[in-house]
């Protein structure tokens, strides 16, 4: 079960777009936070510790994913987010506060809410955009795609 379940997540990870990828690190991050979390309230310190290493390794994965060609100022902004969610991450593991945990979780949830909300209006975009294009292409074809030759002028057949 455990292999089938390990080859399921690689072919996801292997197949998905690059936003995607964000969301699934964003997730990793998030559960990990949330079983050290728990693991600290009852007094688990190496669950804690282990999960969130695990955390903290999403979230460098999420700052070193950043690329700061395409929209410096939005990128530097989800930087300093990023660190700021690490350094909560640092602190609950250092001082056992689950409320510094609990802070970097809230962060992480806004941001893969927001980054779905995002993901959902790309998409629409991107289906309109089709749409404009299929109609256009039935405008220039006919309603079948193909080209017709009426009799007159020089059909595309020829």
């Amino acid at each position: 079960m455990v292999n089938s379940n390990n080859e399921y997540l690689e072919s996801q990870v292997l197949t998905a777009p690059p936003y995607e990828l964000h969301r699934m690190v964003v997730d990793a991050a998030i559960r990990h936070a949330r079983r050290a979390e728990e693991a600290l309230a009852r007094r688990d310190y190496e669950t804690s510790y282990f999960s969130l290493n695990s955390a903290r390794d999403c979230v460098n994965e999420l700052i070193v994913g950043l690329d700061r060609d395409r929209a410096p100022d939005l990128v530097d902004r989800l930087r300093a987010l990023f660190v700021f969610v690490h350094r909560r991450l640092v602190e609950g593991d250092l001082y056992h506060d689950p409320r510094r945990i609990r802070d970097a979780i809230q962060i992480l949830e806004m941001h893969r809410d927001t980054w779905c909300q995002l993901i959902e209006r790309l998409r629409e975009e991107q289906t309109s955009y089709q749409d404009d294009v299929n109609e256009s292409s039935q405008d220039y074809h006919g309603h079948d795609g193909y080209d017709r030759y009426d009799g007159e002028g020089v059909s595309w057949l020829t």
